[in-house]
């Protein structure tokens, strides 16, 4: 029951709150410097290929109960999602970074009590 409150949270916090927020006329001219020309790299594309693989990780694994791969998956999805902030930092005041947080934290529990009832059966 627990993992699909952890699954509601994640599902509201990235499409819901985040996109009722970000209304944008233009691109941030600081994004352009992630962008060829200025970088044959791509860093912000390659951050958001990182988040949604971040992203179907922590799915994937709560709906598989592995807690402990979900934490790990949470909290890469947690760092890579603040970098958005790092990278346009037009962007930074509207990250729903209490949401991320309250995202890792509830799969930490999670991940925590798991152990916990576990270690009891030993």
């Amino acid at each position: 029951m627990v993992s699909r409150a952890v699954l509601l949270l994640f599902f509201v916090v990235f499409t819901i709150s985040y996109g009722k927020n970000l209304k944008l006329k233009d691109v941030p001219p600081e994004l352009s410097k992630y962008y060829p020309p200025k970088s044959e790299n791509m860093e912000f594309v390659q951050l958001m290929h990182t988040l949604s693989t971040a992203m179907t990780g922590v799915v994937v694994n709560l709906k598989e109960e592995d807690w402990s791969s979900a934490q790990e998956w949470a909290e890469r999805l947690q760092e890579n999602y603040l970098k958005i902030g790092e990278m346009v930092k037009k962007w930074d005041k509207v990250l729903r970074k209490r949401e991320i947080n309250m995202l890792v934290d509830a799969v930490r529990e999670k991940q925590r009590r798991s152990n916990e009832t576990h270690s009891d059966c030993w």
